[in-house]
């Protein structure tokens, strides 16, 4: 496309738009023009067209214009939907995840214990499922192992009770009379009782993370020896031989003595049961 002008009016002679055909042109726009030299003489100017505000109806440049806007339209509707589908896909399973975490954690508030939720990846997300269903059984199994210590104490608690409170109301009754036998019952058992208290003592404070150990040098044979004697009584009276064999010269180790004492009478303690 060119617009001409000639002569020196500088008019407008041919332009593919009928609206610009004798208008007169500026030096200054046909100072970017091309002069057309006939005989010496300029005949005109050839000038690029200026972009035109509208296209002409039903032209080339007009549908291939029209064409690439309905293209990079319909491209970037596109993108947006795949973006919006992929977003939406990724929030959903990233929060599902969350969303189970946080409904089973309410439920072990409640008291569910146990729960497991299920490990969909394994990015960060899977790793704190698996921490999670971890945590919740080891919960469950220190839950239930505590439960189930309490009710073994509740239940000795009862035996020693009941022989008190016989003898007791025996004694009370005249039906009973208070020989060193009998007192000497009363005063094993209430032994026994008290044991089972600090026993429970103990628990709490295990429990509540309280429980302190006095680590120190102990010689395991002598205290092996202890608990046998502080036990061999109660040994004769079972018919039963108590007796420690250790190794010659058995090293130094770090414990806390008194509360492995009370592992070892427990332990000696069922043995007779």
């Amino acid at each position: 496309m060119a617009l001409r002008a000639g002569g020196s009016d500088q008019r407008v002679v041919f332009s593919p738009l009928a609206e610009q055909v004798g208008e007169r042109i500026s030096n200054r726009e046909l100072s970017r023009g091309v002069a057309l030299q006939v005989d010496g003489e300029t005949a005109g100017w050839i000038l690029p067209p200026p972009v035109p505000r509208q296209w002409i109806p039903n032209s080339p440049e007009e549908r291939f214009l029209q064409n690439i806007n309905r293209a990079t339209l319909l491209s970037a509707l596109v993108a947006t939907l795949l973006a919006l589908t992929l977003g939406g896909f990724l929030a959903f399973s990233m929060t599902r995840s969350l969303r189970e975490l946080t409904e089973a954690t309410v439920d072990i508030a409640r008291g569910k214990l146990g729960l497991q939720v299920k490990v969909r990846s394994k990015d960060e997300l899977g790793e704190l499922a698996t921490s999670f269903n971890k945590m919740s059984l080891d919960l469950e199994q220190a839950t239930r192992a505590r439960r189930q210590m309490t009710a073994d104490i509740a239940h000795d608690l009862r035996s020693p009770l009941s022989v008190i409170s016989g003898y007791a109301e025996a004694l009370s009754d005249g039906k009973l009379p208070g020989t060193p036998e009998v007192y000497n019952i009363l005063h094993q058992e209430t032994r026994q009782l008290s044991r089972l208290v600090e026993d429970l003592r103990l628990l709490s404070l295990a429990d509540a993370g309280e429980l302190q150990l006095i680590l120190q040098p102990c010689d395991p044979q002598a205290l092996l020896e202890r608990v046998a004697a502080r036990h061999a009584v109660a040994a004769q009276q079972h018919a039963v031989t108590l007796r420690v064999e250790t190794e010659q010269e058995l090293p130094a180790v770090q414990l806390d003595s008194e509360r492995m004492a009370q592992v070892l009478d427990n332990l000696v303690l069922n043995a007779f049961r």
